[in-house]
C-alpha cells in the first residue's frame, strides 16, 4: 500500500473527444474546479476492449438516484431539529439518507440510568412538523421530529435499528426497543417475535409518512443467534403487513461472500440464512480493512486470503440475486475509506475520493439501487474516525466536492456498459441518453479517475 501514500497533485483528469484536461480542484467550471488547463493529444491511444459478464439489464439509476450518505447519530442540532443550518445545506444535495434509530441517547433504561451520550433533543418545530402526536420528551416525538425534518430534505430515508449494549445495574446487557423502554438480553431471547412485532407496529404507526425503508437491524453480528434475529424480523414483517404499511422492509447487513475469513461471525450475516420472502429490499455493508483495521484498501483489492475485496462482495451479491431470480432492490448501505489513514490533508482526501467514486461506479455496474457512504461527517470513533465527507469543523473534503459534482453536473447519467475490466484496469461508460462519458482508472491509481466525454453525433 506504500504506493498510495506518494504526494499527488489535486487534479481530476477529464478527457474530451481525445483530449485530456486537468483542472484544479478549486474550480467553478465543472463544479469543483478552476485554474489552469493542460491539454495533450491522446486520440491515437485506445484501451483494449473485453466483454466481461454483465448484469442481465441496467436499472437506469442515475448518479443522483444512487448516491446517498449515512447521517451521524451525533449530528449537531439547533432549534428546528437534528441538522444545523450549514450541515443541512451540505447534506441536502443528496437524494438518500440513512440514519440509525434506537440510538442510546434516545433512551433511559428501566432502572432510570441515563445512557452515556450527552446529547439533548431540540424541541421540534411544530410549524414544520405539526403531526407529532405524543408529548414532547418521549422517544416517539423525538423520532418523529427527526424524520419529519429528513423527509423534507431527502427523497429517500432509511431507518436502521442499531444495537446498543449497556448494563442495567445487574450485569445484564440491554437491547433497546421502541418507544421508550429497554429490553434485556434474556427478554430478547425469550420472545423475539413479539418484540419485533411491537417495534414494527410502533414504527409503522408513528412514522408511516416520514420513512421509506426500515431495516430489520443494522448489524446483528453477534448474539442473539440468527434464529432469534429471524424471529424478530418475522415479527416486524407481520406488523408492517397488519398495518398495511407502505414502508419497505429491508434485511439487516447481509453478505454472499467472505464466510471462510469471518467464520463464526459470518453465521449472522449470510444472505442465505434469512427468509428472503419477508423482505422487499436487501442491504450489504462492504468494508476492506488492512492488518491494523484501517480503511485504506482499494475497492478492487483483497489484502487477506479469503477476505473478498469490496468489488468481489458486490459481484457476489449480484450473482446471488441473479441466480435466485430475486426482484428485490438491493443497497450498499455502508462503505467508506479513511482520509487520514490514506495520507491526511489533500493527499489522503484525494485517494479517499477516488476510492469512493470507484466503489459507486462498481455498484452502478452491478445494479445496486442506492449506495450510502459512511458517512456525512467525521466522527470520533475508530476505525471510522476520518471517513466523513465533511470534517467536524465543516471543511468540505475532496470526496464531498466530487460527489456534489456527480449529483449535480452529472445527475442524469447512468451506467451503460463496461468498456474494460482486466482485473487491473477499469473503464465504464455512463450516459444520459444522448451524451456519454467513459470513467477509467487502474487499481493502484492514487488520483481520481479519468473522464472521457463524447456525444452520440
Amino acid at each position: 500500500m506504500k504506493n498510495l501514500m506518494i504526494p499527488i497533485l489535486l487534479f481530476l483528469t477529464l478527457q474530451l473527444s481525445g483530449q485530456i484536461i486537468k483542472l484544479d480542484l478549486n474550480s467553478e467550471k465543472f463544479g469543483w474546479f478552476k485554474g489552469t488547463i493542460t491539454i495533450s493529444d491522446t486520440s491515437h491511444t485506445k484501451p483494449p476492449v473485453i466483454e466481461p459478464p454483465e448484469p442481465s439489464e441496467t436499472n437506469h439509476r442515475t448518479f443522483y438516484d444512487v448516491i446517498g450518505f449515512n447521517g451521524n447519530i451525533l449530528l449537531g442540532s439547533k432549534t428546528d431539529g437534528w441538522l444545523d443550518d450549514t450541515l443541512r445545506s451540505k447534506a441536502s444535495i443528496f437524494s438518500a439518507n440513512r440514519i440509525f434509530v434506537l440510538a442510546s441517547h434516545d433512551f433511559v433504561n428501566k432502572n432510570g440510568i441515563k445512557l452515556p451520550f450527552k446529547i439533548k433533543f431540540p424541541e421540534p418545530n411544530m410549524a414544520t412538523c405539526p403531526n407529532i402526536n405524543s408529548g414532547w420528551g418521549t422517544t416517539n416525538a423525538a423520532w418523529k421530529s427527526r424524520f419529519c425534518i429528513y423527509d423534507n430534505l431527502f427523497k429517500t430515508n432509511f431507518a436502521s435499528p442499531e444495537l446498543i449494549f449497556n448494563q442495567d445495574g445487574k450485569g445484564n446487557q440491554i437491547y433497546l426497543k421502541y418507544p421508550n423502554k429497554s429490553l434485556t438480553y434474556e427478554e430478547m431471547k425469550s420472545d423475539p417475535y413479539w418484540a419485533g412485532f411491537k417495534y414494527g407496529h410502533y414504527m409503522s404507526k408513528s412514522l408511516e409518512d416520514e420513512i421509506d425503508v426500515i431495516e430489520a437491524w443494522n448489524e446483528p453480528h453477534g448474539e442473539p443467534s440468527i434464529e432469534h434475529h429471524n424471529q424478530w424480523a418475522k415479527g416486524m414483517h407481520d406488523a408492517l403487513v397488519k398495518n398495511k404499511s407502505n414502508i419497505r422492509f429491508c434485511t439487516s447487513d447481509r453478505t454472499a461472500s467472505g464466510y471462510e475469513f469471518w467464520q463464526e461471525k459470518a453465521k449472522n450475516t449470510r444472505i442465505e440464512d434469512v427468509n428472503i420472502n419477508l423482505y422487499t429490499d436487501i442491504q450489504m455493508h462492504a468494508y476492506s480493512f488492512d492488518a491494523k483495521f484501517q480503511l485504506i484498501i482499494p475497492p478492487e483489492v483483497s489484502l487477506f486470503k479469503d477476505n473478498p475485496s469490496v468489488l468481489t462482495k458486490i459481484r457476489d451479491m449480484h450473482s446471488y440475486i441473479e441466480k435466485n431470480n430475486l426482484n428485490h432492490r438491493w443497497h450498499l448501505t455502508e462503505y467508506g475509506y479513511s482520509s487520514y489513514a490514506l495520507g491526511g490533508d489533500n493527499d489522503g482526501e484525494t485517494i479517499q475520493a477516488a476510492f469512493i467514486l470507484r466503489t459507486i461506479a462498481h455498484a452502478m455496474r452491478y445494479g445496486v439501487y442506492t449506495t450510502f457512504v459512511y458517512q456525512l461527517q467525521d466522527e470520533p470513533f475508530e476505525p471510522f474516525k476520518d471517513c466523513g465527507l465533511i470534517t467536524k469543523d465543516g471543511h468540505e473534503k475532496v470526496a464531498y466536492k466530487v460527489l456534489k459534482t456527480m449529483v449535480t453536473k452529472f445527475k442524469d447519467y447512468y451506467f451503460e456498459k463496461t468498456i474494460l475490466d482486466d482485473g487491473e484496469n477499469f473503464s465504464y461508460q455512463f450516459t444520459n441518453g444522448s451524451d456519454y462519458f467513459i470513467m477509467s482508472w487502474s487499481v493502484n491509481d492514487s488520483n481520481l479517475p479519468i473522464f472521457k466525454f463524447k456525444d452520440r453525433n
